[in-house]
């Protein structure tokens, strides 16, 4: 029944302050081990220092 809010397209999903990668970091770390939460971090934090090439619908729409 909460399967809209795992939608990218919903406005809703894109309200958190800080990255699904940070805020569920327990969670994935469960979910894929901490070897490869690591590496996922790794990649996310370099891709962190990348400009915007556009803004999701979705994350526009939440006013973000």
């Amino acid at each position: 029944e909460d399967l809209h809010w795992y939608c990218s397209g919903d406005p809703a999903a894109h309200v958190g302050r800080d990255p699904v990668w940070k805020s569920y970091a327990a969670e994935l770390t469960e979910l894929i081990g901490e070897k490869a939460y690591a590496e996922l971090a790794a990649m996310c934090k370099k891709r962190g220092g990348f400009p915007l090439i556009a803004v999701h619908p979705a994350t526009r729409a939440a006013g973000h």
